[in-house]
């Protein structure tokens, strides 16, 4: 491997006939520590990020860094033109930021909170209620006061 001139970083180059399609890696740091590529274009997820040097490649249940066919990926994706969805498949939430963030001990989580109103089709106040509720409503999720 080679430092860049700024020396914050360092590269290599393989060549294409040793590191086809496909190939899983990992980088070895001081000797003893595997990691994924924080660069890479493609990870094979085995459930998660925790490797050892044990680990096969062709085991599925681990996780590695894959060499991507950049050519390939781009060519299977611009076999028709991007058409956009339309607005009625979009949901657009509005919330405060604080009621998001309210991490009270042995409450829901906020997202958690978020998910069971996002309903399609259902109108909603510009404060995240459903129309139908009164902002006096006492409105509860899961047996917890919302604030």
């Amino acid at each position: 491997m080679t430092l860049t001139g700024d020396t914050f970083y360092w590269w290599c180059s393989v060549p294409k006939t040793d590191a086809a399609p496909g190939t899983r890696y990992r980088f070895l740091l001081n000797d003893n520590l595997e990691v994924l590529d924080p660069a890479a274009r493609a990870v094979q997820d085995g459930g998660t990020f925790s490797v050892s040097f044990d680990d096969s490649p062709s085991d599925k249940t681990t996780s590695w860094s894959l060499v991507l066919d950049a050519a390939a990926v781009y060519a299977a994706a611009h076999v028709q033109p991007w058409q956009t969805m339309g607005w009625q498949n979009f949901l657009i939430y509005e919330i405060h930021a604080r009621r998001f963030t309210n991490l009270a001990q042995g409450a829901l989580t906020p997202f958690d909170l978020l998910a069971g109103r996002a309903e399609p089709n259902q109108p909603h106040t510009s404060a995240g209620l459903p129309a139908s509720a009164s902002r006096n409503d006492s409105w509860r999720d899961a047996g917890k006061r919302v604030q």
